[in-house]
């Protein structure tokens, strides 16, 4: 089987995404989207939504706001892509990757 995805994924390691108001776990992590452990939320397939990630690296909270298109929602959780990021986005996002890569 061939791996498509263009970026390296990383595991939550604590971290949370904001949707509707409501925290969720992050399952894993990467430059192109995120997977949710567990999603009850009304997000479809398809469908572009506002999200926060919620990181905290060398202890300092971060909050980066991101349009994500919802890949899949299942009993495994949800899966997104995101769209667009800005460039300061981009910057504390792979900021943060790149220090937990290193754990």
């Amino acid at each position: 089987m061939t791996e498509r995805r263009r970026h390296r994924r990383c595991p939550g390691h604590g971290a949370r995404v904001r949707i509707d108001g409501r925290d969720y776990r992050v399952h894993d992590l990467s430059r192109g989207g995120v997977r949710l452990d567990a999603y009850d939320g009304a997000a479809q397939p398809r469908q572009e939504v506002q999200m926060r990630l919620l990181l905290a690296l060398g202890g300092e909270a971060r909050e980066i706001p991101v349009r994500a298109m919802v890949l899949r929602v299942g009993p495994d959780g949800l899966a997104a892509r995101f769209q667009r990021l800005s460039p300061h986005a981009a910057y504390q996002l792979d900021d943060y990757l790149a220090a937990v890569a290193e754990d």
